[in-house]
């Protein structure tokens, strides 16, 4: 599967390093180009992942363009409080994926909308959206330490396959059906 994860912090380049182990293409997109150039370059994310490089193979993208444009699933890794400005963003590309999934916890402080209802104002996004979470902290997930995670979405057969596709042996997926709960 081509994934595009937007958000090159610690949990985005994690995600990324695990899907691309998985077995995915992976590219990733880091809003700051000198430093999207260095991580692509040097292969180090410090100070996020530090004791880990980035696989040669994922590419990091400064243009948010060319991470989502042939995109299967879209996933979104960015901070509540800066969400918004990049939903705005993907609001400008001309990419549809199959899949848009959030992996943002929490709420925006000044409208008080959950990531699925921002990234659900995006009309490519309509009806394919699912969140990821639980009790998962991205450095213990980066030593293959166990971790089991919930995703919930409107369609239960869609939610099935992003599961088996994105599951690994260290990195369970289970489904849920309260997107507000896994996602608060």
């Amino acid at each position: 599967m081509k994934i595009g994860i937007l958000g090159c912090g610690n949990w985005g380049s994690v995600f990324g390093i695990i899907q691309h182990a998985n077995g995915h293409d992976i590219k990733i997109w880091e809003y700051d180009r000198e430093r999207a150039i260095r991580v692509q370059n040097t292969r180090s994310n410090e100070p996020f992942l530090i004791g880990h490089t980035v696989p040669e193979e994922i590419t990091i993208e400064w243009d948010i363009e060319k991470v989502m444009y042939d995109a299967e699933l879209i996933v979104i890794a960015i901070p509540s409080q800066a969400l918004r400005g990049v939903v705005n963003l993907m609001a400008q590309s001309k990419a549809s994926a199959k899949y848009y999934l959030s992996l943002t916890k929490g709420i925006d402080i000044e409208t008080l909308r959950r990531p699925s209802e921002m990234i659900g104002a995006l009309s490519a996004a309509r009806g394919k959206i699912y969140v990821l979470s639980g009790p998962c902290i991205a450095n213990e997930i980066i030593r293959h330490e166990p971790t089991a995670v919930v995703i919930v979405g409107h369609d239960q057969k869609h939610a099935q396959e992003l599961q088996e596709q994105l599951s690994t042996e260290n990195f369970r997926i289970y489904q849920g059906t309260d997107i507000i709960g896994v996602e608060l």
